[in-house]
């Protein structure tokens, strides 16, 4: 499994979302740092550079995973921020180990209903051509308002990289196909009204513009956590952490900075 760790201080757990690594963090792990706090960001198993696992997840394994990778360094509890499908994995923890997780993040979370027809057909036999890399830069033109072109253009190296394999591009998409169908987010997956149980500060942040988990998601959000913090970032698409890093930094370490 790939992970980095940077910096000294409160620790910071940082989860991706799907078909993504720990490139989603590569604007946000420096801040952190120079704020004075540890940021650990992990190549979750299946993605970036971590080994596949032998089979998809279920709760038990995903909790039982962090589990292990926080006492491998020690760590009794840390403030986890989870973006996109890394945002579930993240309330997903919190939930299970409400002792262990400080402060949670959700930044643009899957733990909504609303999701683009885009994603949604993603979950099609037919739509399975969409992982080739010559259809990346057509997918990637949808998961930001703007995208940094010498930042585009690793991303879509690294995508290339991974889904050259097969059974990469079958993974991501059993992983998809496990929480999503056409209709939208199946019933059983769905975690919003689980999110009424968190104990801990949670920030919620979202991009105005996201093509991907619809900003609509936000008030379906604070309906259940009316004592969040909300963060939106009117010109944002779903990369809120490429997009607006400088805001985004400065939001995340105040609110890791709270009492």
């Amino acid at each position: 499994m790939r992970y980095l760790d940077a910096g000294d201080g409160d620790p910071v757990l940082l989860l991706h979302g799907i078909g993504h690594s720990i490139r989603a963090w590569g604007r946000t792990m420096p801040a952190l740092a120079e704020a004075g706090f540890r940021a650990l960001a992990i190549d979750t198993p299946g993605f970036g550079f971590s080994q596949q696992p032998p089979g998809i997840w279920g709760e038990d394994d995903l909790v039982a995973f962090l589990d292990e990778f926080l006492d491998t360094f020690y760590l009794d509890h840390a403030s986890v921020a989870g973006h996109s499908l890394g945002g579930a994995f993240a309330a997903v923890y919190a939930l299970h180990r409400p002792q262990r997780v400080k402060k949670l993040v959700l930044a643009a979370a899957a733990v909504g209903p609303d999701v683009s027809p885009a994603l949604r057909l993603l979950t099609l036999q037919i739509a399975q051509p969409l992982l080739r890399p010559v259809a990346l830069r057509q997918v990637f033109s949808l998961l930001a308002g703007s995208w940094d072109e010498e930042v585009l253009e690793q991303e879509l190296k690294d995508a290339q990289r991974w889904l050259s394999d097969p059974a990469a591009r079958v993974y991501f998409w059993n992983v998809l196909r496990m929480g999503l169908r056409v209709r939208g987010v199946k019933p059983e997956y769905l975690l919003l009204e689980r999110l009424r149980a968190l104990a801990m500060p949670v920030l919620v942040a979202w991009g105005g513009k996201d093509q991907i988990l619809h900003v609509s998601n936000v008030e379906k959000i604070r309906k259940v956590l009316p004592n969040a913090r909300y963060e939106i970032f009117p010109e944002a698409g779903h990369m809120i952490t490429y997009e607006e890093p400088a805001r985004f930094n400065r939001t995340l370490i105040d609110f890791l900075r709270q009492g």
